[in-house]
Parts: structure tokens; C-alpha cells; sequence
């Protein structure tokens, strides 16, 4: 759970968008960890970018008092 205290951290979304045909880092306060589909990891995001399968409630209060 280290790894989910790094990412709770972090504060950027890790998600890329599409600027006048250019792919670049979303950059927006990230307000929730989102599970990555094809590897599991978590990730941060912001609240555009939170959807799929998000880390749980539970877990993530493991990972801050744990």
C-alpha cells in the first residue's frame, strides 16, 4: 500500500488528452486513484478522468492510517 500513499500524493492527473492534435498529460488536480485495465495498477486522476474501476474506499483508508 506505499505505492497508494505515493500516488495519493502525487496531486496531477495521469491521464493524456488531446490539445489541438497533440496528445499532452492532463495536468488537473487529481481527486480520485483509478485502477489501470491492463496492468492493475493504480493511478491518479481527476474528477473528468474518474471512471472504470476506481480503488475502493477501504483500501484507501488502509493506505493513509496503515
Amino acid at each position: 500500500m506505499s505505492e497508494l500513499v505515493c500516488i495519493m500524493n502525487y496531486g496531477h492527473c495521469h491521464e493524456d488528452v488531446t490539445r489541438k492534435g497533440i496528445s499532452q498529460p492532463c495536468d488537473k488536480t487529481a481527486v480520485a486513484v483509478r485502477i489501470d485495465e491492463e496492468d492493475g495498477d493504480p493511478y491518479p486522476v481527476c474528477a473528468y478522468h474518474a471512471r472504470g474501476e476506481m480503488v475502493s474506499l477501504p483500501d484507501l483508508l488502509a493506505a493513509i492510517t496503515g
